[in-house]
């Protein structure tokens, strides 16, 4: 009997050790940064980070249409650095499966044949990997916020990551540039 207990808590172990977090779960939040010692509510942080801990959900669902409320219909987003798109033109692209925006963001092997560099790998699978991931906000002004995400079990792989850039309109925050 004894030895049934052990096999049993054994597999539970094992079982648990492949079980992971929901995305969402991974991510905290951080430090809160304010160099130009901006005014800002804390319920300013609890709306930036409940709009990141759904885009992790949706990146965990494979489904970047859940974020479509985060973005302005006025301002758009963008989705890198460089490449802006409209409200429209983000939720058009996300709806062909082998878009820039999808491989990047959810399909390592389409990102890799892409880009033919076997060292990339999806924010998908970034995330997926992960253990913890910190959220450090740096609050520019009352109505701009960045976050830098760092992974804390392994940061050099941090740099996969792009600040996102949060922007409030009429006292709602939206995303503008995604991570």
């Amino acid at each position: 009997m004894v030895k049934n207990l052990q096999n049993y808590l054994l597999l539970l172990l094992v079982l648990l050790n492949f079980c992971t977090k929901p995305f969402s779960q991974k991510l905290e939040i951080g430090e809160i940064y304010n160099p130009n010692f901006t005014e800002y509510k804390i319920e300013d942080i609890d709306q930036i980070y409940l709009i990141l801990t759904r885009m992790f959900n949706a990146i965990e669902k494979k489904d970047l249409s859940l974020i479509k409320d985060f973005i302005s219909e006025e301002k758009g987003i963008y989705v890198d650095l460089k490449a802006w798109k409209s409200r429209k033109d983000f939720l058009n692209e996300i709806q062909q499966p082998d878009s820039y925006i999808n491989n990047v963001y959810l399909h390592t092997d389409s990102l890799i044949k892409e880009t033919n560099d076997t060292t990339q790998i999806s924010l998908y699978d970034l995330i997926k990997e992960s253990k913890k991931i910190k959220a450090d906000f740096y609050i520019l002004t009352d109505r701009d916020c960045e976050v830098k995400l760092i992974i804390l079990d392994n940061p050099k792989e941090s740099y996969r990551f792009n600040n996102p850039y949060f922007i409030k309109i009429k006292d709602k925050w939206y995303i503008y540039r995604l991570f």
